[in-house]
């Protein structure tokens, strides 16, 4: 597999985008933190993946270059946190199909592993593993002391991993700014939706604080003015030469007829 670029943003995120032997293009990207979503339905996740997705499917030559010939897309995500909670797989793949699974085309191709479900892996012996099962285990625990020796095991087991270093440093100068680019778009288009969403959540809450804040203060001015008028009230009945009982009564019937 030949790496084109990798970048690591300012974010919780790492980025790698690589043409592998069959010409096909991947992006792999790590994502350590969930961001803050209404309903927790991770719309803006999957959406952004979505966008990223098409635009780098997009971005391959195509002038002269037959449909039928364009290379497959893959964007392959690791999630520290559960995004599919309803769905049991750590794996779980997304293509262009039907409703009744039919697929339409393998061009583009979407995978959100879940690497917080894979816990129960480490109990089984390296050897029986995947690959996919040994990146997963290495990218989830790596950084835990407590799981060192099995982490150690699968770096032995599994070359690639020990080797996945050494290669990034070998990205050329111009490759590491293309992909510099688009990280940092996509960096700033999670800022922006982050910064939108807190916004939207915090007109709400404001709106239904402040109708809650101006309904008390409304009452309590409607108070203070009532009691202004009912003042100015009694005094005119005084001037009119009421006596304090008959001014008593007079209030009493215009309560009970409001």
């Amino acid at each position: 597999m030949s790496v084109w670029f990798v970048v690591k943003v300012d974010f919780p995120r790492l980025d790698v985008n690589c043409t592998i032997d069959t010409g096909d293009q991947v992006n792999v990207e790590m994502h350590c933190y969930p961001q803050d979503e209404r309903g927790g339905l991770h719309t803006n996740f999957i959406n952004k993946y979505v966008y990223f997705l098409t635009d780098l499917h997009s971005s391959q030559k195509s002038v002269d270059v037959k449909y039928r010939k364009l290379a497959k897309t893959y964007q392959i995500t690791f999630c520290m946190y559960n995004v599919f909670s309803s769905l049991p797989d750590y794996v779980n793949w997304f293509s262009l199909r039907t409703e009744e699974g039919f697929q339409l085309t393998d061009q583009i191709n979407m995978v959100v592993i879940e690497l917080d479900k894979i816990g129960e892996t480490l109990n089984k012996p390296v050897e029986k593993m995947t690959s996919v099962e040994k990146w997963s285990l290495f990218l989830r625990f790596a950084q835990e002391p407590v799981y060192r020796n099995k982490i150690n095991d699968i770096i032995k087991d599994k070359e690639e991993i020990g080797m996945a270093a050494a290669l990034l440093r070998e990205i050329s100068q111009d490759e590491h700014e293309r992909a510099r680019q688009r990280s940092r778009k996509m960096w700033e288009m999670d800022m922006y939706t982050a910064k939108e969403e807190a916004k939207e959540q915090g007109h709400e809450e404001g709106f239904a604080e402040g109708h809650a804040e101006g309904l008390a203060k409304g009452i309590t001015e409607g108070h203070a003015e009532g009691k202004i008028e009912r003042d100015r009230y009694f005094l005119s009945l005084l001037d009119q030469g009421l006596s304090v009982d008959e001014i008593k009564q007079r209030l009493t019937q215009t309560t009970t007829n409001n």
